[in-house]
């Protein structure tokens, strides 16, 4: 398990920029390769909105967004 981990902190390091330039795809395929090692955290984020994750995927739009306009 601690190489999975060690992948997720790799997607962390792109994902936020610590030390390098942010790069969403070189994160993305961190948490991949955490994930298909069985870190959690990892698949956890892979499967969260990415925008909230600054990864450059929309979010999903749910039916009561419409609702919360009005």
């Amino acid at each position: 398990m601690g190489n999975a981990i060690s992948m997720r902190k790799v997607g962390e390091v792109y994902q936020y920029g610590k030390g390098v330039v942010i790069d969403k795809d070189k994160a993305k395929l961190w948490y991949r390769k955490a994930s298909k090692a069985g870190d959690s955290i990892a698949t956890v984020r892979l499967n969260e909105p990415f925008e909230i994750l600054n990864l450059g995927i929309k979010p999903r739009k749910f039916l009561f967004d419409k609702h919360l306009k009005n």
